[in-house]
């Protein structure tokens, strides 16, 4: 008797744990791309108009099967109206457009030291980091899809 309960007990088990397992079907990206993001993955970030000597770092992805050689892209800064470069923000130089990518290596920061100096509430103080153009025509900017999602990067001094 103990040993029919415990066989139907396991067969229980198993035909339960059989059921509710599923496979996910795996999402192949067969097209190359970058995009920008953050360390968190976010893709906009607040900074305060307080912050001395703050840096802050954001990181180009470049999403590939190994290449053969260097792939640069390119990237502008669109600043806002109420932001200058020297007085509330700096670029540094190591990190200053185009962006290269070297064999293996597929992210690279863009850096960017925020100074104090006060703010224009009523104007446009953002900074955004907008991906323009890549060497290798076969990658695209940004996600694949129509929004094309991590092309650009907004940084608000608040």
């Amino acid at each position: 008797m103990k040993k029919a309960l415990f066989l139907w007990g396991a067969s229980l088990l198993l035909a339960a744990g059989g059921s509710s397992c599923s496979t996910n079907e795996q999402v192949i990206f067969d097209d190359a791309f970058v995009y920008l993001a953050d360390a968190n993955g976010a893709s906009a970030s607040t900074i305060d108009w307080d912050s001395q000597n703050y840096l802050g770092t954001y990181y180009v992805y470049l999403v590939t099967p190994a290449l053969d050689g260097d792939v640069q892209v390119t990237y502008d800064l669109v600043v806002g109206n109420g932001l200058t470069e020297g007085v509330d923000f700096k670029t540094v130089a190591s990190t200053a457009s185009p962006i290269t990518f070297t064999k293996g290596i597929y992210t690279m920061p863009i850096r960017i030291e925020w100074l104090k100096h006060e703010l224009d509430a009523t104007k446009d103080n953002t900074v955004r980091i907008v991906l323009r153009s890549c060497s290798n025509p076969s990658v695209q900017i940004g996600r694949p899809g129509p929004d094309h999602l991590g092309s650009e990067y907004t940084i608000t001094k608040r």
